[in-house]
C-alpha cells in the first residue's frame, strides 16, 4: 500500500499508535505545549501491535524515524507483541514504547514512582488518587478530558521521565533477583513502561 506523498525532512518523526484516545490526545497536546528539535506528527490506526509496526514500515522512508506507542493489555496473550518487537528490531529506524499494563502506568509516573503490581482496572483508581494527593481539584480520571492533560498531566512530563525511568530500573532489578543477570522483556515487567525513552528523546530540553 503507497502512502500519500511526504517530503522527509530529517527531523520530521511519526508518532503511531492504537489509542485513539488517550494516546493521541497525549501526544497532540504535548507537542503543541512543549518545544522540540523535531517535527511531530501523531497518527492514529486501529491495529494491533504487530500490524502497527507494519504499517510503520510503509510510512518510514517518509520520517526519520516512527515511534510505535501501545499498551501490552491483552495483546501478549494473543500472540502480537513478541512478533511486534522481532519485526520492529529488523528496522533501524523504527522503535517501541509501551506500557505494561496500560498507558495509564505513564500518567500515574506524572505524579509519583510507580511501579505497583495491580489489575488494570485498578490504574484509573491510582490515578485519581494521584490527584487528589498533589491536590489539584480534579477528582475523577477522564480519558476525554483535553484540559485534564492540558492543566495537570502534560507539564508534568520531565517528572514522569524521572520517575518512569526509576520505576523501570526498579523493575529490572526485581525480575533479575528472581532471575539472574537476564535482560527482562517490556511484558516481564509488571506495571512497567517504556515511554519515558520516547519523550526523552523527542522532547530534550
Amino acid at each position: 500500500m503507497r502512502r500519500a506523498n511526504h517530503i522527509k525532512k530529517s527531523n520530521d518523526v511519526l508518532i503511531l499508535t492504537n489509542g485513539e484516545r488517550t494516546e493521541k490526545v497525549y501526544f497532540t497536546l504535548l507537542k503543541q505545549k512543549v518545544r522540540s528539535y523535531y517535527s511531530i506528527h501523531v497518527k492514529f490506526e486501529n491495529k494491533d501491535p504487530y500490524r502497527l509496526v507494519k504499517s510503520a514500515i510503509e510510512w518510514k522512508n517518509q520520517y526519520a524515524f516512527v515511534w510505535i506507542v501501545f499498551d501490552i493489555d491483552l495483546f501478549l496473550e494473543q500472540g502480537h507483541v513478541q512478533r511486534a518487537y522481532d519485526l520492529a528490531n529488523q528496522h533501524k529506524s523504527i522503535y517501541i514504547a509501551c506500557s505494561n499494563k496500560a498507558f495509564e502506568v505513564w500518567l500515574i509516573n506524572h505524579f509519583r514512582v510507580f511501579h505497583d503490581a495491580c489489575l488494570i482496572n485498578q490504574y484509573k483508581i491510582y490515578l485519581e488518587d494521584a490527584f487528589q494527593t498533589t491536590k489539584i481539584k480534579q477528582s475523577i480520571y477522564d480519558k476525554a478530558d483535553t484540559s485534564l492533560f492540558s492543566k495537570h498531566i502534560i507539564p508534568r512530563y520531565r517528572t514522569a521521565i524521572h520517575n518512569a525511568r526509576l520505576a523501570y530500573q526498579i523493575k529490572v532489578v526485581e525480575f533479575q533477583s528472581l532471575n539472574g543477570n537476564v535482560e527482562p522483556h517490556i511484558w516481564d515487567l509488571h506495571s512497567a513502561t517504556t515511554v519515558f525513552q520516547l519523550v526523552d528523546k523527542l522532547f530534550k530540553k
